[in-house]
């Protein structure tokens, strides 16, 4: 399997394991998935809260949101140019952020595509504040923790600034 191909696959598994290994310590990881060193696991949390906190609801728009991830990219490594942050002007809330891992050589670069927007959430409806992250018996909560924003912070603080030092990068 090609480097690129495995890495594919992890990000495939990202989504059940990158939220198993934001939660400290939850056994629910799985003993195959790799879990991330404690300051990593960390920064992935706090990642995840600044992102939770980000009311990205239709009506709010996920500029904001997105502007964060880039931020993240960047203080990763990842250079201003292959960083983008897009922001349709007819639609100035609903910002995009595209981020580019150089593939090595003629090997094509991988794509990860997330999502910022969340479903709208009415405090009534929670148990929890939905835009306050939230941890109970080993479980977290928080509009967006499993569907979208837990993949985005994890792809952010770990997977991708972790390939990027692991050197998948152009080298030509």
């Amino acid at each position: 399997m090609s480097r690129i191909n495995l890495a594919a696959a992890i990000f495939v598994a990202l989504g059940a394991a990158g939220i198993a290994a934001l939660s400290f310590g939850r056994a629910n990881a799985g003993a195959s998935a790799p879990v991330p060193a404690a300051a990593t696991r960390a920064l992935a949390r706090e990642v995840l809260q600044h992102l939770i906190a980000i009311n990205s609801t239709h009506a709010h728009g996920s500029s904001a949101a997105a502007q964060y991830v880039a931020d993240q990219l960047r203080a990763a490594g990842f250079a201003d140019s292959d960083v983008l942050l897009l922001t349709p002007s007819e639609h100035p809330t609903k910002g995009n952020v595209i981020a580019r891992l150089h593939g090595r050589g003629g090997v094509k670069p991988l794509l990860y595509l997330c999502h910022l927007d969340v479903v709208e959430a009415r405090r009534e409806d929670w148990n929890f504040d939905p835009f306050i992250l939230t941890e109970q018996d080993g479980w977290l909560y928080g509009r967006g923790t499993s569907d979208m924003k837990g993949q985005d912070a994890a792809t952010s603080s770990w997977r991708s600034p972790r390939m990027k030092r692991r050197g998948a990068t152009r080298t030509g």
